[in-house]
């Protein structure tokens, strides 16, 4: 590995999942581990807000965690538990050791809400 790469890399978990940072300690799946809850990443990737029906929305938002924390890369389309609500796993990839979830959940109400 370059010497930049490991520079990366030391960032990524000493500064960015941080949780005297950047990084908050979330409930996933039962395991509490630090994350990042990012609703307007979402937004900027193009699936923040999707109508559903009358009444009804897709929310969307996006969760960076440690691949070291969480395991393997989750599997499209299983459910995923965060702070005790259940979401569909919408997309996931990982970026350089760390999982970028999108999770998706059916709710009703108005969108504008956060």
């Amino acid at each position: 590995m370059s010497k930049f790469k490991e520079a990366v890399q030391k960032d990524v978990f000493n500064v960015f999942l941080n949780i005297d940072e950047f990084a908050d300690d979330h409930i996933i799946d039962g395991k509490s581990m630090p994350a990042i809850i990012d609703e307007n990443e979402a937004g900027e990737r193009e699936i923040k807000y999707v109508g559903y029906g009358s009444g009804t929305y897709k929310r969307h938002l996006l969760v960076y965690v440690a691949e070291a924390s969480f395991g393997p890369l989750p599997i499209i389309g299983r459910t995923l538990t965060l702070e005790g609500k259940t979401y569909r796993i919408h997309d996931a990839v990982n970026e350089s050791g760390v999982h970028a979830i999108t999770l998706e959940a059916i709710s009703s109400g108005s969108s504008n809400r956060r």
